[in-house]
């Protein structure tokens, strides 16, 4: 857990301050620094799932894949928090220092106790409903959207955290609370609800860029290099992750689970883009189409980075971490993992033999029998298969009188 919070706190206000300082003195857009961090914030919300699948597919290092998946999860939440700060001061709000803290401790405060609160109330609440799937789908659905209205529009907290503290404390506290088969059907109704929320934002950004590129006038005809900058940004979004595992690396290596040298690279290259970025930067845009503070075209660059900063992030860090896995070693599996995926097939292959054994023994004593009452009728025969339990592609062809199958009652697949 304490080596997730250094990532995810310390770890997304370095990159804020390195992306915000690069966008504002490299790039040729003349933005605000406080428009420079709100985009330095929110591109600093990493969402490795590609990565953590390929991590727990090929049996690596589980420490490693609960590192970066709790990460993800925290420095999510962070990232908002620190994204509706410079989005209030970009809409012309002013923070001093001091109001600054109290406006994090609050928001951040504010939106876990929030999604506590909510989260022990429907737990008491489920204990009133016995094995009802639906109904406890439809309770965690209801209770998602009444935690975010409450904390975004009752309490001025981020709605975000505070449905997110709601997950957090339903995946440790309450699985107790789901009975029967609704942990399961729970699971795969939000991993669906998940899957077309993700494809709907990444539709939504589609659309946006492609409305802001086929424009007539549009900012991509007014800055001729704003690809050129894509791919510039791509280098600075990787530059400031090794700034940050390499910052916090001296008290990642001895803290928590440990970190070593392989690991960390594996961390700084799995930090993948993906639907909270998009979401933040679609909200951006929305608000330049009416606000003084912020140009549609601002709004549009804001969007078009975001989507291509997660587009090669998919791509590139996605895509190469199977061979950078291979390059470290790490794709191997350690000695004891090895050790019990070999007598695992040992029992398997044991298993089988005698399945097999016990399958033409009780076949030879059903011929014996039969031979014994002289009820063998050699035209009359027919093919029996045994199958293999382990193999399917595997079938044992006996030959025998179709009597002694028929009179047998060995229940054989």
């Amino acid at each position: 857990m304490g080596q997730m919070l250094l990532l995810a706190v310390p770890g997304v206000l370095i990159s804020t301050c390195c992306l915000g300082c690069a966008l504002k003195l490299i790039f040729p857009y003349n933005w605000s620094w406080t428009t420079s961090l709100l985009l330095g914030g929110l591109l600093s919300a990493t969402d490795p799932v590609a990565v953590v699948a390929l991590l727990k597919e090929l049996g690596a290092s589980k420490k490693l894949s609960t590192i970066i998946e709790g990460e993800s999860l925290m420095n999510d939440g962070t990232a908002i928090v620190v994204y509706q700060l410079f989005y209030r001061m970009v809409l012309g709000e002013s923070f001093s220092p001091g109001a600054i803290i109290k406006f994090l401790t609050q928001v951040s405060l504010g939106a876990v106790g929030i999604g506590i609160a909510f989260g022990i109330a429907s737990v008491l609440w489920l204990g009133f409903i016995f094995n009802d799937t639906v109904i406890e789908i439809a309770l965690t659905l209801a209770v998602s959207y009444v935690t975010y209205f409450t904390a975004q529009e009752g309490a001025a907290v981020s709605g975000v955290l505070a449905v997110m503290t709601l997950g957090m404390f339903y995946a440790a506290v309450a699985r107790t609370a789901f009975k029967g088969d609704g942990q399961q059907s729970l699971h795969h109704f939000w991993e669906m609800v998940a899957y077309i929320a993700n494809t709907l934002i990444f539709i939504l950004s589609g659309v946006v860029i492609a409305e802001g590129v086929l424009s007539s006038g549009n900012t991509f005809h007014r800055h001729a290099h704003t690809w050129g900058y894509l791919f510039l940004l791509y280098s600075f979004v990787l530059l400031s992750r090794f700034i940050v595992v390499g910052a916090l690396y001296p008290i990642l290596r001895y803290f928590g689970y440990g970190l070593d040298w392989k690991e960390a690279i594996i961390v700084i290259w799995s930090g993948l883009r993906g639907a909270v970025a998009l979401s933040l930067s679609l909200s951006v845009k929305r608000t330049s189409d009416s606000s003084v503070y912020l140009s549609s075209d601002t709004g549009t660059l804001f969007v078009f980075f975001t989507g291509g900063i997660v587009f090669l992030t998919l791509i590139v860090n996605g895509s190469t971490t199977q061979f950078i896995l291979h390059l470290l070693g790490m794709d191997k599996l350690s000695a004891t993992k090895e050790t019990k995926w070999l007598l695992s097939n040992q029992k398997l292959a044991f298993e089988r033999k005698m399945l097999q054994i016990m399958c033409l023994y009780n076949l030879l004593i059903v011929l014996i029998k039969d031979s014994t009452f002289g009820n063998t009728h050699k035209n009359s025969c027919f093919i029996y298969q045994v199958l293999d339990l382990g193999k399917k592609d595997t079938v044992f062809r006996f030959r025998f009188p179709r009597q002694l199958v028929l009179s047998s009652c060995i229940d054989l697949p």
